[in-house]
């Protein structure tokens, strides 16, 4: 049954590995946690992909979310045992922080699950310490990180802490204007309409519409029918899913007011061993984003279909994420990780337990506990990304590609 909630890479013709390589790649290779080889992903479809990874490495970071959260589930196993569980966003990161019409602060749940707060912590970490580093900003990556740790602490001390708006929210909604149609256009032409057969898009949005008119009848009949629909690529960490993307009638006819629906598989998280989010099971996604987002998604959903399942959500059509060339300096890199930090220490606790503020009580604990590991494991972690992309870009050459 659908269930739904209110309020909530021309390049390579094929990629292949170099038939040899140097004994002296493959023993690095082995001592790198982090390392994935080119041959692990068909980029064919998307080269444009293996061009936002081969960038830098924050482009790599991003790409390996699942490998990352396992080795932090491998080098804390037996710290892990005693930790208290939270709700995980599971990918928070500098660019997963955006701006919409309507507020800011971390998006994109597709890796939310129940787990240990460190898994976010540390990959926030090393994000902040990988762009403090492309910026420049490599001597301040301490401050950084314990700026980070300060909003987090903060919102487990008073999880009604308020983080002041960054400069660059205001700047970037200033550009908005008041004219969707360009906005719903560039969204058009995301979409990939021949990857998405007419069948398919009813078979998805009509159960979802259907549920959702059940909770907020007073939405017009018309409000989801279809428009435009597609398949679309965006996204680093994501951009291999299966993902599209429908543009739907909305509160009137007129064409300014549409709506925007994603429409996610479920990824299965198996392979990282010390979350819980069973297969296909959507409510850890449904739940992080309405517990851990400043201004959850309006409507969200889900639909297992056969084999397959699937989370829905709208769009705000102003929507912007922050990029590292949109930071203009160190202090508002500093205004996004204090903010980062803020909503993962609220979101993380929430409505996870009977008694929030013992569970509060019990974080600020731990992160006492393990603070100086996780610092450490933060560099540590940084590094081997960085020698993990180097390895990535020499085998991405090796097989054809230049950067």
């Amino acid at each position: 049954m659908p269930t739904a909630r209110g309020g909530t890479i021309a390049l390579l013709a094929v990629l292949t590995l170099a038939s040899a390589r140097c004994s002296d790649r493959q023993d690095a290779s082995e001592r790198l946690e982090l390392y994935v080889p080119v041959s692990s992903y068909d980029f064919r479809e998307n080269p444009e992909l293996l061009e936002r990874i081969v960038e830098s490495p924050f482009g790599y970071f991003r790409f390996i979310s699942q490998q990352f959260a396992q080795s932090l589930c491998v080098r804390f196993a037996e710290e892990l045992i005693g930790m208290p569980k939270v709700n995980l966003h599971g990918d928070g990161h500098v660019g997963q922080y955006s701006v919409t019409e309507s507020g800011r602060g971390l998006t994109d749940f597709d890796d939310a699950s129940v787990g240990p707060a460190i898994l976010d912590l540390i990959r926030f970490g090393v994000a902040v310490d990988l762009v403090a580093e492309e910026k420049g900003w490599s001597d301040e990556k301490p401050v950084l990180v314990e700026e980070f740790l300060r909003g987090y602490r903060a919102a487990l001390e008073d999880p009604e802490t308020d983080a002041p708006e960054p400069r660059v929210v205001g700047r970037i909604r200033a550009e908005f204007g008041s004219d969707r149609e360009p906005l719903l256009d560039w969204a058009d032409g995301l979409m990939d309409p021949e990857r998405l057969p007419t069948a398919l898009v009813q078979r998805l949005i009509g159960p979802f519409a259907e549920a959702i008119h059940e909770q907020n009848p007073d939405l017009p009949s018309t409000y989801f029918e279809v428009k435009k629909a597609g398949r679309h690529r965006l996204g680093v960490g994501s951009a291999l899913d299966e993902k599209y993307l429908l543009r739907v009638e909305g509160p009137t006819v007129a064409a300014e007011d549409d709506v925007l629906v994603e429409v996610k598989e479920i990824r299965d998280l198996s392979a990282i061993e010390c979350v819980e989010r069973r297969e296909r099971d959507p409510v850890p996604i449904l739940d992080s984003q309405s517990r851990i987002a400043y201004q959850p998604y309006e409507f969200t959903g889900f639909l297992h279909l056969e084999d397959r399942s699937f989370w829905l959500h709208t769009w705000e059509v102003h929507y912007f994420e922050i990029s590292v060339d949109d930071l203009r300096s160190l202090e508002e890199l500093a205004e996004i990780v204090f903010d980062g930090g803020v909503q993962l220490g609220r979101g993380h606790p929430k409505e996870i337990a009977s008694d929030d503020s013992e569970l509060r009580r019990a974080l600020l604990e731990s992160l006492d506990g393990t603070e100086g590991r996780l610092k450490r494991t933060i560099d540590e972690l940084a590094g081997e990304t960085v020698r993990a992309w180097e390895m990535f870009r020499a085998e991405a050459a090796a097989s054809g590609f230049s950067n």
